[in-house]
């Protein structure tokens, strides 16, 4: 769900929004309000390696160049030394933006610690991120962070704060229709259960999380949770059923 960082005029912002996300990719305005929705939209495809040059192209814009780095943070999280240098970054730019820029910033933050296994430092930037998206009343941003709070507590061992936090992301999540946040969540408690061999649990937020994938045609995530319920099935001793999620999975890969 768009997270609104910059203000992009309202044809945009109606746009990312909605999720019109391939439109937005293929328009073809050069101006820096629609490179950064194109980034944006392009994130949201799968395209990162555009989406990554649309961010770039932004670093000397006056309006986006802070929000587009903290969007090509995000997408540079997954490179090699991406947490650290990621995480430099960050430390500059969180303190010196305001409103919801800084509540994304700060999440950003946050999600580079953690990558570091700097578990302390994870958990002050995201109360950090939560704090400035719940003074802006920003509630698709508070939902992300409290899902990442989550998975640092559930590293951490802490099931009671990782149980509660993403409860309270999907109970969001719900309250404001982001159905493929939600599902993110789902899998989230459904694999968490899983670990904590409480199987039956994990089984019923898998199925509403490959309900919620099929819904809205996430093909990837119908694979992803199908993978996930086979192996709950084969730890059961459930062969049979765990070959044909595997197969099924298999088949939409």
């Amino acid at each position: 769900m768009w997270i609104a960082t910059a203000n992009l005029g309202g044809k945009l912002d109606a746009m990312l929004a909605a999720g019109e996300f391939a439109a937005i990719a293929s328009q073809s305005g050069q101006d820096d309000a629609t490179v950064f929705a194109r980034g944006v939209a392009l994130s949201n495809l799968g395209r990162l390696g555009e989406a990554r040059d649309a961010f770039a192209a932004l670093t000397n814009s006056t309006n986006f160049a802070d929000a587009a780095a903290v969007e090509r943070g995000f997408l540079d999280l997954n490179t090699p030394e991406g947490p650290a240098a990621v995480a430099t970054v960050m430390r500059d730019l969180a303190p010196r933006v305001a409103g919801v820029l800084a509540g994304r910033a700060q999440h950003l933050l946050g999600v580079a610690e953690f990558r570091q296994m700097h578990i302390g430092d994870a958990l002050d930037a995201l109360a950090r991120a939560q704090k400035a998206y719940h003074e802006t009343a920003c509630e698709p941003g508070e939902a992300q962070v409290l899902d990442t709070q989550g998975m640092v507590h559930q590293w951490m061992g802490n099931e009671s704060a990782a149980l509660v936090s993403y409860a309270h992301s999907l109970a969001l999540k719900n309250r404001i229709g982001d159905r493929v946040g939600s599902a993110i969540t789902l899998g989230n408690l459904g694999r968490y259960c899983a670990m904590l061999g409480r199987a039956e649990e994990a089984r019923a937020f898998l199925a509403l999380d490959l309900k919620v994938a099929e819904d809205v045609g996430d093909v990837r995530g119908q694979a992803r949770v199908l993978t996930d319920l086979a192996e709950i099935a084969r730890e059961a001793g459930d062969f049979k059923t765990s070959a044909e999620n595997l197969a099924r999975a298999e088949s939409l890969a």
